[in-house]
């Protein structure tokens, strides 16, 4: 199976299409959730990189790096350069077998949304807020985001003080005393 037929099965299943980058990648809506997938084929293996994004999640998140356009059908074109931050969850979904056909395209797809639909957001949460804001990469930014909507005023104001009075804490030099201002 090539590529191109994968991408017409993507679609044919809802999804739509987006660039990022050099990448490919797919968004699906299932519920109050936001699902993109990243993949990756060959003849012989189907590689699936579904990120979870709750619509909160994703428009908090949108808000506070200042994107602030959440309308539904600007996401699949807004996430281009977000996705990869915005999300509660990541997960894999391998398919390996020689030649794979059509229906086990579908079938992987299917367990994606399978998957992604038992996803639980609210654990995922709690384990953002209960990372530090110096963490690495993009933890900190999810972090943020995850205070915002538990309403954790007290933590946010915290760190808004702490970065005022010049304290980074650590923190990656693309947080900054907007980003928490805006959480």
């Amino acid at each position: 199976m090539k590529k191109i037929d994968l991408e017409k099965i993507l679609i044919e299943c809802g999804w739509v299409k987006f660039k990022q980058d050099s990448d490919t990648a797919f968004l699906c809506r299932i519920s109050e959730k936001l699902v993109t997938v990243y993949f990756y084929s060959s003849n012989s293996q189907l590689d699936f990189f579904p990120i979870l994004i709750s619509n909160d999640f994703f428009d908090k998140f949108h808000h506070i790096i200042g994107a602030c356009d959440t309308n539904y059908e600007t996401k699949s074109t807004v996430v281009r350069q977000y996705v990869q931050g915005s999300y509660v969850c990541q997960t894999r979904v391998r398919l390996v077998k020689a030649n794979y056909s059509p229906q086990d395209a579908r079938d992987t797809i299917a367990k994606v949304l399978h998957d992604a639909a038992s996803v639980d957001v609210i654990r995922g949460l709690a384990e953002l807020r209960a990372a530090t804001i110096s963490g690495l990469g993009n933890l900190p930014l999810r972090h943020l985001v995850a205070l915002a909507l538990d309403g954790d005023l007290e933590t946010l104001g915290h760190y808004r003080d702490r970065f005022a009075a010049g304290d980074r804490m650590d923190c990656v030099p693309y947080i900054t005393i907007d980003y928490i201002t805006r959480a």
